[in-house]
């Protein structure tokens, strides 16, 4: 009998503010894909709900509150160092707070679609936050 993958849950929050995504830089000293551009993210904790699991991120991360949509934008499969991984991305509306960075990222953007297409690392990110741009015209 074939082995049972163990996987990693992980959320993305997708925080939009007007017609501004959030995009947020990695620190330098982080092992896993430094000084790349991306959205809060964040593993889900045993017995967390996901989107519970989120709102502790984006707290954590950028000090924002925020409202989830609850009806994930899309799921994926992949690797993360040596870990696989399920990502589920929800949109976040921002609701109050000012940014404050945490030791995750040293550099944050509140950029335009195309900026943030412009500065983003990953292809399937990018794809997901066009989606909502076209959904929303």
């Amino acid at each position: 009998m074939k082995d049972t993958p163990k996987f990693v849950v992980g959320v993305i929050g997708i925080i939009k503010k007007d017609d501004n995504i959030l995009l947020m830089r990695r620190a330098l000293t982080k092992s896993t894909n430094p000084g790349k551009w991306e959205s809060v993210a964040g593993k889900v904790e045993f017995e967390e709900h996901p989107n519970e699991a989120l709102r502790r991120e984006v707290k954590e991360e950028s000090g924002l509150n925020v409202s989830i949509d609850e009806r994930p934008l899309a799921v994926s499969q992949t690797i993360r160092g040596s870990e696989p991984m399920i990502l589920v991305y929800y949109l976040c509306n921002y609701v109050s707070g000012d940014v404050t960075l945490s030791k995750e990222h040293d550099a944050y953007e509140w950029a335009t679609l195309q900026e943030f297409k412009a500065l983003c690392s990953f292809n399937e990110l990018i794809e997901i936050v066009d989606s909502i741009f076209k959904f929303n015209d």
